[in-house]
């Protein structure tokens, strides 16, 4: 059932408490009352039914005394004097109708902040939610990162090892190599000794030949001046026999 405006005003004129308006029509609490009443009656309504229940509170109060009064005969009031009570009772409910609208202003003001203060609370949270949510995220994508990083490592670690090993059995090929090449070394060695002593026998050789070479060179010149000396006598000798003086 939808309470309107019109239904509400109509219930409360017959006396009807909230707490049964409530249960009535499916409201949670006095909290979702009040606010349906802040958006459907003007502050001059509530104030005015709050007011009504007052005084219907009062004037039953006051009633219920009277009557009572009457009943036992222990009160000889005239009417003159219950005329006089009546003022005073209602000078003390107009009183209590300032008082209670002080009260209700102050607790509108209260009632106002309160919710101010929740929707702020609420907003803090929800960006602090918020945050920790790109908190969450973030640290979790770290945390996934991390973890393809360490596969990689991981990877990477097992490549490394078997080139380890590889290289763990060229060094043993290595240094087999390297033991055999000592001993062909030491071979090596006494042929490169040989080799060098017929080198040394080969350059005496050569300084022999070099030098008997120089000799002839030598004795090659002499002999081609000798020869060119022999020429010029044989010339000058035949220039005077065929042509005398």
């Amino acid at each position: 059932m939808v309470l309107t405006k019109e239904r509400y005003l109509e219930i409360k004129k017959d006396g009807i408490a909230d707490a049964k308006i409530i249960k009535e029509f499916g409201f949670k609490h006095i909290g979702e009352l009040t606010a349906w009443k802040k958006e459907h009656l003007t502050p001059e309504e509530v104030e005015q039914l709050r007011m009504n229940t007052l005084l219907a509170k009062r004037n039953g109060t006051v009633n219920k005394s009277v009557l009572s009064d009457l009943n036992v005969g222990e009160s000889k009031t005239t009417k003159n004097d219950l005329q006089g009570e009546n003022k005073e009772k209602t000078h003390e409910l107009k009183q209590i109708n300032i008082d209670w609208k002080a009260k209700y202003e102050e607790l509108s003001e209260l009632h106002e902040k309160v919710i101010y203060d929740a929707e702020e609370i609420e907003g803090n949270l929800k960006s602090e939610i918020d945050k920790l949510s790109r908190e969450v995220i973030h640290a979790h994508k770290l945390v996934t990162e991390k973890d393809e990083r360490l596969k990689d490592s991981l990877q990477e670690h097992l490549r490394k090892d078997e080139q380890i090993s590889k290289l763990q059995k060229q060094l043993e090929q290595s240094v087999t190599l390297y033991e055999t090449a000592m001993l062909d070394k030491e071979q090596l060695h006494k042929e490169n000794v040989a080799y060098e002593n017929n080198v040394q026998t080969l350059i005496r050789q050569h300084d022999q030949l070099q030098k008997r070479c120089d000799r002839y060179q030598t004795e090659y010149i002499e002999l081609e001046e000798e020869v060119a000396g022999l020429r010029r006598f044989a010339f000058s000798k035949l220039k005077k026999d065929v042509f005398p003086a």
